[in-house]
């Protein structure tokens, strides 16, 4: 009987590259959408995190395998908050 040798397990995927050039365009409906831009690596998830105002941390709210994402969780009356990727 001949014995083969077991295939190699894949490897991790690359890390995505870090996004630039983040917008955060609020829609009428009280969502917002934010859009980057960064070379997307197939399988590549990127974080989104929000720090509304007054807050020290960022909190994450979310994930996308796209180049944007919508924020449907703002609380009513925010008139300010940062994101990041």
């Amino acid at each position: 009987a001949a014995l083969l040798p077991l295939p190699t397990p894949p490897g991790p995927l690359p890390a995505p590259e870090t996004p630039t050039d983040t917008t955060a365009d609020p829609n009428a409906n009280g969502t917002v959408t934010i859009r980057w831009k960064a070379k997307n690596n197939a399988g590549s998830i990127y974080m989104v995190y929000r720090k509304l105002a007054g807050n020290t941390t960022f909190t994450q709210i979310g994930f996308s395998s796209k180049k944007s994402f919508v924020d449907g969780t703002v609380p009513a009356g925010t008139t300010s908050c940062q994101y990041q990727i």
